[in-house]
C-alpha cells in the first residue's frame, strides 16, 4: 500500500475527516448518522471506528477539502462540486428537494452530491452544528440547514432553509466558517462579519444578543485581514498577519 500524504484535517464534535494529496478522504469517530461516509449508519464495531477509514466516494471524485458538522460532513471536490453525508434532519446536506415530505430526516452513510446547489462551483465549505455554508468562486455565500438563530444570513429565523445566497447581496467573501449556531465570513476588504447565536459572545460584536443580520467583529479601528478563521461550538478565533511589532490572535 502506498504511503498517503495528508494535507488537511477537519474535526467536528464527534468525528474527524482527513484529506490526502491524492484527493482521498479518511474518517474516524462517531458514525451515529452515517457521517463517516462508509456506506452505513450506526454501529461500526466490525470496522474499527477509532481507526481512519477511507470514505466511499462516487466514481472519479477527488476531494479538495471537507468540513465536519455535529453529525454531518460536507465535502468539496477538485471541480468545486459539493457533496454531503450523514444527518440531514434540517436539510443541511443540500440534497433534499422536498423537505416538507420529511424525506430529509433520513440519515445516510452514502456520500451524495448536494444537488440543490446546482452547478455552482464552490471555493470553500463549512459545516456548522446543523447547518452548512458554501463560498462560491465569485465571493457569494450560500447557506442551508437549521436556522433557528438566524445563522444562515437569510434575514429570518425560518427553522429550515434550502440553499440560498445570503440576504446581503453586497457581501463578497474570501473565507467562511461555521460554529454550532453561528457563522462568520471574511469579506474581500478584510473585515470579519458574524451572524446567528451569540449567548457566549461568539459574534464578537460587544453584546450577547443573537442576530439575523450580519454584524462586524470589533477587532481594531482598521480592517485586518485574518490569516485564518475558525469556529467551534460556541467559540470563534481568528489569527491576523504578523507585522513589525506583533502577531495578533483574537478569540
Amino acid at each position: 500500500m502506498r504511503r498517503t500524504s495528508i494535507e488537511k484535517v477537519r474535526c467536528g464534535r464527534e468525528h474527524c475527516i482527513a484529506v490526502s494529496s491524492r484527493g482521498e478522504a479518511f474518517a474516524w469517530g462517531s458514525n451515529s448518522h452515517g457521517q463517516l461516509g462508509l456506506g452505513q449508519v450506526g454501529d461500526l464495531s466490525d470496522v474499527d471506528p477509532e481507526i481512519p477509514r477511507k470514505l466511499i466516494l462516487p466514481d472519479g471524485v477527488r476531494i479538495r477539502d471537507a468540513s465536519c458538522g455535529r453529525q454531518h460532513t460536507i465535502l468539496l471536490d477538485r471541480n468545486g462540486t459539493i457533496f454531503g453525508v450523514g444527518n440531514d434532519q434540517w436539510a443541511q446536506l443540500g440534497v433534499s428537494a422536498e423537505p416538507w415530505l420529511r424525506s430529509h430526516e433520513k440519515a445516510s452513510g452514502e456520500v451524495r452530491k448536494s444537488s440543490l446547489v446546482g452547478e455552482l462551483a464552490g471555493r470553500a465549505v463549512a459545516g456548522g452544528g446543523q447547518h452548512s455554508v458554501m463560498l462560491v468562486r465569485d465571493g457569494t455565500v450560500f447557506s442551508f440547514g437549521f436556522n433557528r438563530w438566524g445563522q444562515l444570513g437569510h434575514h429570518n429565523y425560518s427553522s429550515l432553509a434550502p440553499p440560498s445566497p445570503t440576504a446581503d447581496i453586497t457581501i463578497r467573501a474570501i473565507a467562511v466558517a461555521a460554529g454550532e449556531n453561528h457563522t462568520c465570513i471574511v469579506k474581500d476588504n478584510g473585515e470579519m462579519w458574524c451572524i446567528g447565536g451569540n449567548d457566549h459572545g461568539q459574534l464578537g460584536n460587544g453584546n450577547l444578543q443573537p442576530t439575523m443580520v450580519w454584524k462586524r467583529v470589533r477587532v481594531a479601528k482598521k480592517p485586518l485581514k485574518p490569516c485564518s478563521v475558525s469556529l467551534s461550538g460556541n467559540t470563534s478565533a481568528a489569527i491576523f498577519p504578523v507585522n513589525k511589532d506583533r502577531e495578533q490572535m483574537v478569540s
